[in-house]
């Protein structure tokens, strides 16, 4: 018992920094001024999927933030590298409001050696009448100085599941991303919000490394080195190249999240990465797919969803009945069929049923059509 604690003691201190989401709210979040829910039940009243307008509502709420963005030494899959993060996390922390609330983001730009510019940009939404606040260096801003603060104050005016990231040189592939959630009219009813699931290829050279090879006349494009699951994943040192001579440790620890039995589940699936595109699934378990970036859609049911960079791809799931104690395996794969560049494709995570995780990886067996769908298949999947 007394290794099993050194040991998680000792990984928390190399992977500082991953993030954890909790589960969430499955209606709205409470404020006190003005107080939620109004009148009518909700922040946006009377409004639904099917019944609404393109004019979101205005609840006057303002939902704060404040970032400090700076380079931190981690090891998310047991190779040591100094990556951007926010507040000292990777991937981000949660965004959360209301449609129709107003949030307002304080970043600070601590990044040095080297210095940097900054600017955060906030996928997907419209900015309609603060598009000097989409964080587009160069487009809508010049960008944070070091040692500089900017504040961004912008109307969640769309609902459902988004992240942001940097949109200076390559700093998101370096770990400037993070989820957005925006609470608002339910299509299909849930029993339990998991929260955000960020999927992401992961390069262990520096990012503005990668950009100087992009850049190189006729040099091969880069490949990255594994791939994560909310910030998580092993790797295997033994693979790390002649003459790297980086810190490299075995067995990092794997993502996991608590299903319950005969429960549905909502899960907010975001392709954060650079370049590859993932195909999601879960081991025994089919996926609901009930919208597709802020759009609401048909709910249609599947073992398999493909999702392209910035996408995102809410889904539910029902917990099984007679779940076996040893977990399923949670799988998102870098895409084959000519359309990802990869050494590393496969990220897992672990879904349980019990009180804990379970002490080893369980050994459920994919479902054939990701196999296939992985493998051979770079469009979407058919419906």
């Amino acid at each position: 018992m007394k290794l099993s604690i050194f040991a998680t003691l000792l990984w928390s201190s190399i992977v500082a920094g991953q993030a954890d989401y909790p589960e969430l709210p499955t209606d709205f979040l409470q404020t006190t001024a003005p107080t939620t829910p109004l009148p009518q039940g909700f922040p946006w009243g009377t409004k639904t999927a099917n019944n609404t307008n393109a004019y979101p509502p205005n609840t006057g709420v303002i939902r704060t933030y404040d970032f400090t963005v700076e380079r931190s030494l981690g090891s998310p899959d047991g190779y040591q590298k100094h990556s951007l993060t926010i507040n000292g996390q990777f991937p981000g922390p949660l965004i959360q409001a209301n449609w129709g609330d107003t949030i307002q983001v304080t970043v600070h730009n601590k990044i040095n050696g080297p210095d940097e510019g900054v600017g955060l940009h906030w996928h997907g939404i419209l900015q309609k009448t603060s598009q000097w606040m989409d964080g587009v260096p160069g487009v809508q801003q010049c960008p944070i100085p070091p040692n500089g603060t900017f504040t961004y104050t912008f109307l969640a005016d769309l609902y459902g599941t988004s992240w942001y990231h940097s949109h200076y040189s390559a700093q998101y592939a370096g770990g400037l991303i993070g989820p957005m959630v925006i609470y608002g009219p339910q299509t299909v009813p849930y029993a339990i919000d998991k929260g955000p699931f960020l999927l992401t290829d992961y390069y262990h050279k520096d990012y503005f490394s990668i950009v100087e090879e992009v850049m190189t006349p006729g040099a091969a494009p880069p490949l990255s080195d594994n791939n994560l699951i909310n910030g998580k994943n092993n790797f295997n040192c033994s693979t790390v190249a002649a003459g790297d001579n980086t810190t490299c440790h075995n067995g990092a620890p794997l993502a996991t999240t608590h299903f319950t039995a005969g429960q549905v589940h909502r899960l907010r699936l975001i392709n954060a990465g650079a370049e590859g595109v993932q195909k999601f699934s879960i081991d025994g378990h089919n996926l609901t797919i009930i919208a597709n970036d802020f759009v609401p859609i048909i709910p249609y049911t599947t073992d398999v969803v493909t999702l392209g960079i910035g996408q995102r791809t809410d889904v539910l799931v029902t917990g099984l009945s007679n779940p076996s104690p040893a977990g399923y395996i949670m799988r998102s794969s870098i895409a084959g069929g000519g359309c990802s560049l990869t050494n590393q494709p496969d990220a897992t995570a672990i879904v349980y049923y019990g009180l804990l995780p379970p002490a080893t990886i369980p050994s459920t067996t994919p479902w054939p059509n990701f196999v296939t769908s992985t493998a051979t298949v770079c469009a979407n999947d058919p419906l």
